[in-house]
């Protein structure tokens, strides 16, 4: 599948078709290139999911002296 890049405001982009995407429009995403090859990968989003659970697993006791 082919397409073109053009520029947006100073920036190089380019379109990626409809059957190629795999996230949304306005996701962050990270950009690496390695060589001729662009690489763009989603931004995995970070929460607090799970923060309560995993504080919970320390004793009562712990850093009770700082």
């Amino acid at each position: 599948m082919q397409t073109r890049t053009f520029f947006s405001g100073n920036s190089l982009a380019v379109r990626i078709p409809k059957d190629l995407a795999m996230f949304g429009a306005a996701q962050e995403v990270s950009i690496e290139r390695f060589g001729q090859v662009l690489v763009i990968l989603p931004v995995a989003q970070r929460t607090l999911k799970g923060l309560g659970q995993a504080l919970a697993m320390f004793p009562d006791q712990f850093m009770v002296d700082g």
